[in-house]
């Protein structure tokens, strides 16, 4: 799908499912004023809104614009640190605005950064290439904000009720478990004080992680809607898996070995896997979390390429296909655990408490996922 509108400041932005009313939304990193125009655009009547940060590397508001850490060597990648803990991101990020405040005093108000436009003032372009670096100018404490409290600034601006929350995600990569349990819990949260929530997520560019928090939001939309918010999802344009043994496999429809055997787990296997592509393929405005796995494989087997370019896609592809399969083990888990309009539902044990993705998957044995 093609993305169907621009928000100034917000890029990538776009509302997935609107067709079935699933009030969820993903962007790029928005600056102060995309921020802004976001949350006029999806809150009209000052709905409130659920604010997912996916990203988890250190990054800072700047004259109300995102600037984030980035290697020295890969500035075109976002910094991997691979199962950080949220209060770890926290506390980067607070530390780094120290340092930049501290910097830019050390230098007259000035900060070197680097940025893929021209700076929208004239303070002092100093090399161009790939990205450009220039000299940020009056920089200081009243006008560096960190992302907590950029968004309780157009909290305050806009009267709404804007809760914002930072679920740190490798960029690329799956999402762990917890990460799965974190947006589930702070959707029902939200959703329990008012269902008229928007819920929004957003990484560095919108894509990758975007896409994933979208996707895991869609599933779980339709466990904590009310009756008159869930509406039927159209599947007939996605592929059923075949019974087993797959002779053919399709691989644009992620026909793999490894997902094949994992559908013969799941309860209703074919379905379930059914039900998540029809939300991937609503959700592939920027990437197709199934389908961009066999370029991968494609790049892994060609003997063409350099060997380092082979091994690259070979890890890549794996992190796609990890990525995949996850998704299919979460939509077992909310059909099982916790949609309970499903058919596949089965209350807990202990009917007080909700087992979370990571304690059911613990629970799993080799034979069958129930």
């Amino acid at each position: 799908p093609q993305l169907q509108e621009q928000v100034e400041g917000a890029p990538n932005f776009r509302q997935p499912m609107e067709q079935q009313g699933l009030p969820v939304f993903g962007t790029a990193a928005p600056t102060h004023d995309g921020l802004v125009a976001v949350c006029e655009r999806i809150s009209p009547r000052k709905e409130p809104i659920l604010w997912i940060n996916l990203r988890q590397e250190p990054m800072l508001y700047i004259h109300g614009r995102p600037f984030s850490v980035k290697e020295r060597d890969e500035p075109f990648k976002a910094m991997e640190n691979r199962g950080i803990q949220l209060a770890d991101v926290e506390q980067a990020v607070v530390l780094l605005k120290l340092e930049v405040i501290a910097e830019a005093r050390r230098s007259g108000g000035r900060l070197l950064v680097l940025d893929e436009s021209p700076p929208a003032t004239n303070s002092g372009l100093c090399a161009k290439g790939e990205l450009l670096h220039y000299y940020e100018a009056n920089v200081s404490g009243a006008t560096v904000w960190t992302p907590r409290e950029m968004f309780e600034l157009a909290r305050l601006e806009l009267g709404v009720e804007l809760s914002f929350h930072r679920v740190p995600i490798t960029d690329e990569q799956a999402p762990h478990e917890e990460d799965f349990d974190a947006i589930v819990r702070h959707m029902q949260a939200a959703h329990a004080a008012n269902p008229a929530t928007r819920y929004v997520f957003n990484c560095a560019l919108g894509r990758g992680r975007t896409t994933s928090g979208l996707s895991i939001a869609c599933l779980t939309w339709r466990a904590i809607a009310n009756d008159s918010q869930r509406a039927a999802w159209d599947t007939s344009s996605i592929k059923m898996l075949p019974p087993p043994p797959v002779a053919t496999p399709d691989f644009a429809w992620g026909e793999y070995a490894a997902v094949v055997a994992l559908t013969q787990l799941l309860p209703s296997g074919a379905e379930r896997k059914a039900f998540v592509d029809c939300v991937i393929d609503a959700n592939a405005h920027m990437q197709n979390l199934r389908a961009d796995i066999l370029p991968k494989k494609r790049a892994a087997e060609n003997t063409d390429l350099a060997a380092k370019k082979r091994e690259v896609a070979l890890v890549t592809g794996r992190k796609y296909l990890e990525r995949y399969m996850y998704l299919l083990l979460f939509n077992a888990y909310v059909c099982r655990k916790v949609d309970r309009k499903s058919s596949q539902y089965r209350p807990p044990l202990d009917s007080q408490r909700l087992p979370s993705f990571k304690e059911w998957l613990d629970e799993q044995g080799d034979e069958s996922i129930g």
